[in-house]
């Protein structure tokens, strides 16, 4: 799993054996099923995987409705999960009705029927859909399964979201950077939930509205969401069977320029609230933990496991990227994965679709191009897209200057490396998920043998032997948290939510022309 390039594997082993005395071939030699003893060094890069939640989440000063204690250390309150602001985040992050109805396209705008069971035409997903806590955050709902399926197809397979907060760039290529501005966009992605802010609005007015009261967002006040409910509310779509594009004609055209700021403030904090949820989804106390805190004789790993985790720290330097107690070093890396499966968008489509290009640039700055691509959206934000670090929903008030340089040719064709926390959970693998087990990922990084569509890969072949691959595969087994103490990974037991009466569904006549009307695309990691 090293991302860096070496010298060919038979010099790499040879000084490794050299310097430490162990390596898999000496290790059968000398230490035999057990492996060598750690050296002294190999237990502090050991030490300095474990134990992710023994450090307070870093604070995201944009968002001032997390439960914390203290600002300054991410320390959070003695109780959270009681919070206002954490219970509407934790029924919200299981609402099918943010989302809308099914758009039927792939992020390049090819035409790709969701696989999503409709009612109303309603995709009814929730952030819970693709991002399972009980699965470590992951998506196991979509068919077939190597991206994600919402209202239409994402380009990206998910990523889990226990200990997303830890992140300071999210999805794979680094194009958002708060977890609320990643919430807010995913619910208007067209690809994704294709839900959109006067939804939002009127799913709050109608159903959570006392919930959200009891957070005491700052804005809008109560009276101008009750002013604006009340002008519009002989207009407004259904929540159960009007299109997107309804909701979307809803705010450009029936709303005035302050009314649309009262409903994009009401959608910001909503999703300020799901990320007060997510940031306590967290997963530690794995296996591998409980050996590093009983020490080097531990039973808590097997031996293979144990082998395992010497190649990680060691001959194979996998460490080099995951490392620190998240198991990543949290920056992007091409390592030959380029893009395939069905719906994926390649550099080749991207030339002759309208992909998800940054700032309208023409190629590499699109989909395919990794974090080349994310870098220039998250330092240069489109006038449209308002959900960002810095911009106006932030509430620090701090500016940040936009960066006038591009990013730096080398992220092409880079992602950003994934957490193992947990992975055995969260198959299958890669940005584009074209590795569906962890042996796959294993061969891939023994061979390096990944044709990269974009950039070059840092990989050299490490060359693993069968027991080698089957060693590294046991260590990160044993990465699979256990309970956190927070009873967070599952739906809340009562709903906060007014239950809402459900109207007859319109004719299939009445979706097909409303389905027309469906048009543009956004979204993409």
């Amino acid at each position: 799993m090293s991302t860096v390039k070496a010298v060919s594997a038979p010099v790499a082993l040879a000084a490794t054996l050299a310097a430490a005395g162990c390596g898999t071939w000496g290790d059968r030699l000398a230490c035999g099923d057990q492996g060598c003893e750690f050296t002294q060094d190999e237990w502090a890069r050991v030490k300095g995987l474990a134990n992710v939640t023994a450090t307070p989440v870093p604070p995201d000063l944009s968002n001032r409705y997390l439960p914390l204690a203290d600002w300054t250390t991410g320390e959070v309150l003695p109780d959270p999960v009681s919070t206002p602001i954490v219970q509407l985040g934790w029924h919200l992050y299981y609402e099918p009705r943010l989302s809308g109805s099914a758009f039927d396209k792939d992020s390049t705008g090819a035409y790709a029927p969701t696989t999503r069971e409709l009612h109303c035409g309603q995709v009814g997903v929730s952030c819970a859909s693709c991002h399972d806590p009980q699965r470590a955050g992951s998506d196991v709902t979509s068919v077939p399964g190597h991206v994600s399926v919402g209202a239409g197809w994402y380009d990206v397979n998910s990523q889990q979201t226990l200990n997303a907060a830890r992140f300071s760039a999210l999805y794979w290529n680094g194009r958002t950077d708060t977890l609320w501005a990643q919430a807010a966009q995913v619910m208007e992605s067209q690809v994704s939930m294709n839900g959109y802010r006067t939804r939002t609005f009127w799913l709050v007015v109608n159903q959570y509205r006392a919930a959200y009261d009891a957070v005491g967002f700052a804005t809008p006040t109560a009276a101008e969401i009750d002013a604006l409910a009340t002008r519009l509310a002989a207009t407004a779509p259904s929540l159960t069977s009007a299109t997107s594009q309804a909701f979307r004609d809803h705010y450009t055209n029936d709303l005035t320029a302050e009314e649309k700021d009262v409903v994009t403030q009401v959608h910001v904090n909503v999703a300020k609230a799901i990320a007060a949820y997510e940031l306590l989804l967290s997963s530690d106390g794995s296996a591998f933990d409980r050996y590093v805190r009983e020490g080097r004789g531990s039973t808590a790993l097997t031996p293979a496991a144990v082998r395992g985790l010497k190649l990680f720290v060691g001959q194979t330097s996998c460490i080099d990227c995951h490392n620190t107690p998240m198991l990543s070093d949290g920056k992007f890396h091409n390592i030959g994965i380029g893009q395939s499966g069905v719906h994926v968008p390649t550099v080749e489509t991207c030339a002759t679709k309208t992909c998800d290009c940054s700032g309208g640039a023409a190629l590499p700055s699109c989909l395919p191009s990794g974090a080349f691509g994310g870098r220039q959206k998250l330092l240069d934000p489109a006038a449209t897209q308002p959900f960002h670090r810095g911009g106006k929903y932030d509430d620090s008030g701090v500016e940040i200057p936009v960066d006038p340089t591009l990013p730096d040719p080398r992220l092409e064709g880079a992602w950003r490396t994934p957490s193992l926390r947990d992975v055995a959970l969260t198959a299958p693998y890669m940005h584009d998920g074209s590795l569906a087990t962890l042996p796959d990922v294993l061969w891939h990084y023994s061979e390096a043998d990944g044709a990269t569509s974009l950039g070059t890969s840092e990989l050299a072949p490490l060359q693993l032997d069968g027991r080698d691959r089957a060693d590294l595969v046991a260590f990160l087994q044993s990465l699979t948290g256990g309970p956190s103490g927070l009873d967070l990974m599952r739906a809340p037991d009562a709903s906060v939510a007014t239950p809402a009466a459900t109207p007859p569904c319109p004719t299939s006549a009445d979706l097909l022309v409303e389905r027309g009307r469906e048009g543009g695309r956004e979204g993409g990691q």
